[in-house]
């Protein structure tokens, strides 16, 4: 069952196409039940962090409307994401990499450099210019001023921090894919189901919250861009300087912008990382990390 703008619901006919990001309904027609989540608390199942679910039948149809939020769905996991790679893929014969498949990647034939990669095309030589700087550490500093961000550290950030050092990288790659516009903004309902999928779930009042201070030029929509930018925050100089020479180095070992895990580990000091540093892990450790 789709819902229309009216509120009331069309039911779909026979081969219809459900478009990514539309708001669907799941009824059993035998039962006149409609699937609804619940806030009460998140499942873990093979397909990810999912809401609890139970299934209810509506007598007054108008009553849909009201329960939007509880029986809209939509389904945007990492294996749906994989699938988007692996059509990108066979559609421009790029190379998908995919996280379970590991970090130790030695070569090969398919993945040779085809052209010298300079400082310029890196993005931690594209910092912001001193006007932008200036520009995003005002609407960051005025969004953290904001109560309706609240959510944003307390919530969100931690428990993407959880997901470990490719927590951003999921969530960001997830939003990418669902991004149908391009435009930086999806549908809310779709921004939900990736923050469960995340393991984060907000009361109503917080989610409405963020979504008006992350407001799209739509209805309805949310900012993801500026949300993940206002998380990651502006990077002082002096790090990205220590950024900017780690990959001057790799630069130079590395032709066409391609190294391996191997050389990695052979230029990288382990005794630097903050866990060998404070004696809680051993150089080996470090390196598995």
């Amino acid at each position: 069952v789709t819902p229309d703008p009216s509120g009331s619901s069309v039911s779909p006919a026979v081969g219809d196409v459900v478009h990514v990001n539309e708001v669907v309904l799941l009824e059993n027609i035998e039962t006149d039940k409609v699937l609804m989540s619940s806030s009460a608390g998140l499942v873990q199942n093979a397909f990810g962090t999912e809401c609890s679910v139970f299934a209810e039948c509506i007598v007054d149809r108008d009553d849909v409307q009201s329960r939007m939020k509880q029986a809209s769905w939509s389904f945007v996991n990492d294996r749906w994401v994989d699938a988007v790679d692996d059509a990108e893929k066979l559609r421009t014969g790029g190379v998908a990499w995919k996280e379970d498949q590991g970090d130790c990647f030695r070569g090969g034939a398919d993945f040779a450099p085809s052209r010298d990669v300079a400082e310029d095309d890196l993005l931690a030589f594209k910092g912001p210019g001193d006007d932008e700087r200036k520009h995003l550490e005002s609407l960051y500093s005025g969004l953290a001023r904001d109560s309706r961000t609240e959510s944003c550290h307390g919530r969100v950030w931690s428990a993407v921090r959880s997901h470990g050092i490719h927590g951003f990288r999921k969530m960001r790659r997830n939003c990418l894919h669902a991004d149908i516009q391009r435009n930086g903004t999806l549908l809310v309902h779709t921004f939900e189901g990736i923050l469960v999928n995340m393991g984060v779930r907000l009361e109503a009042p917080k989610f409405a919250d963020l979504c008006s201070a992350f407001a799209g030029t739509v209805d309805e929509t949310i900012n993801y861009e500026l949300l993940l930018g206002f998380l990651g925050g502006i990077m002082s100089e002096y790090r990205l300087q220590t950024v900017r020479r780690a990959f001057r180095k790799l630069l130079k070992v590395g032709p066409g912008g391609v190294v391996t895990v191997e050389t990695i580990l052979e230029l990288w000091n382990p005794r630097c990382f903050p866990g060998v540093k404070s004696g809680t892990l051993d150089e080996g450790e470090a390196c598995r990390e």
